[in-house]
């Protein structure tokens, strides 16, 4: 009898063990303290040009692009040029919270939209002409300020993103995993998933990136006028995709200049002078 009771306690006591586990997990509540309380950063100032570009980085990085990795945009657009913060670099301790759940990265990447929108209305107070730049990660944040409040800015300009992303590629970064579209002879052949992600610390910037490449906006935007958007994309995009025919037919229907151009993932002068003509039009 004592042998059977001892397993049984010992049964109890791993069942309640696991029981309390689970429950810790479950009401884990992400720990975000920002240490920048300010929504932006102006790396360009020019006092004679009422036209401000704010950019949203790609990434997810745990800090702002520096003034000399943006040299060659700061030298060409001949505007004031504001970087606008993201919930991971006002408070970079978020991308070593390795356990983040999905509720939390979708929390994150909606306090980043909000970010993005507080800084447009901040600018639009002041009576400043306003254009969004955003790049990669930064290009899906746009589309999410706009369809969780509309389009704020006067102009936005999306590169290298996507607006309805492949689900297998997205569940790919929420497993843990990187991926890859791979191409041959500039045809897509299809997506390659990379070994799993054994890095912890890295864990939290593919829940964020999992999550951002997650809603589709052909949907949450189908009701949405975006003549004031122009989306740049590249053909043979490793690291996002290239651009579906739905997809560049739903923009064009909704209004939105598109405009693909040759290569990889990236942007150059041939993207800035599409932004820079799509900026001076009426």
């Amino acid at each position: 009898m004592i042998p059977v009771l001892l397993k049984k306690i010992l049964l109890f006591l791993i069942l309640a063990l696991m029981a309390y586990l689970t429950g810790c997990n479950k009401d884990f509540q992400l720990a975000y303290q920002p240490i920048y309380q300010n929504d932006f950063e102006v790396y360009k100032k020019l006092s004679d040009n009422d036209t401000v570009l704010l950019v949203s980085q790609g990434g997810p990085s745990d800090e702002l692009v520096t003034k000399t990795e943006l040299q060659d945009l700061l030298n060409y657009f001949p505007y004031t040029i504001a970087l606008v913060h993201q919930s991971q670099t006002k408070d970079p301790s978020v991308l070593y919270q390795y356990y983040i759940s999905e509720d939390e990265a979708n929390h994150l990447n909606d306090l980043s939209q909000e970010i993005l929108n507080r800084t447009i209305e901040h600018f639009k107070k002041k009576g400043q002409h306003v254009v969004v730049f955003g790049a990669s990660f930064g290009s899906f944040l746009g589309l999410r300020a706009i369809a969780a409040q509309g389009v704020k800015a006067d102009k936005y300009a999306l590169l290298i993103g996507r607006v309805d992303m492949d689900e297998a590629f997205w569940k790919l970064y929420k497993n843990k995993h990187h991926g890859l579209f791979e191409f041959k002879n500039e045809k897509l052949l299809g997506i390659k998933k990379t070994k799993y992600i054994t890095e912890k610390r890295m864990w939290a910037m593919t829940a964020l990136q999992g999550n951002i490449g997650e809603p589709r906006y052909t949907e949450l935007l189908s009701e949405t006028d975006l003549s004031k958007l122009l989306y740049l994309h590249r053909l043979q995009d490793r690291l996002v995709g290239p651009m579906q025919p739905a997809e560049i037919d739903f923009l064009k229907n909704q209004g939105t200049k598109v405009v693909g151009n040759k290569g990889d993932h990236g942007f150059n002068e041939k993207e800035y002078e599409h932004i820079l003509n799509f900026i001076r039009e009426n």
